[in-house]
């Protein structure tokens, strides 16, 4: 059995941050992740630029990663949109989420808050 533990402190981390992060630091954070012997990082997510401010560079930090090299390198992505956004980016890896089931889908979604 293989065992894949993904760092996911770029993505994850960063995208709760009230002041911008500058893309350069994001790609010196994740190479400070390399040097430290990391070999799975997921970086970012390609998702609307207005629903998440804080991962809106996902192109363009993807142009400081070495996407064909020794470490794998993965995005998030909820939907196709954000797929094919990260394939042209060049990963070639992406995560999704997804749910067992649609009844824990929606009782975990943003849609069950909307009236409070």
């Amino acid at each position: 059995m293989e065992i894949k533990i993904t760092e996911v402190g770029p993505r994850d981390g960063l995208q709760n941050e009230k002041s911008p992060v500058s893309t350069e630091v994001k790609a010196e954070f994740i190479q400070r992740l390399v040097r430290a012997g990391l070999k799975n990082i997921e970086t970012t997510s390609f998702v609307k630029k207005d629903s998440i401010p804080q991962l809106a560079d996902a192109t363009e930090l993807s142009a400081f990663l070495d996407l064909n090299g020794s470490v794998s390198f993965s995005a998030l992505t909820p939907n196709l949109k954000g797929y094919e956004a990260a394939k042209s980016a060049g990963y070639k890896e992406v995560a999704v989420f997804t749910a067992a089931s649609e009844s824990f889908t929606k009782k975990t979604s943003i849609g069950q808050f909307l009236n409070l």
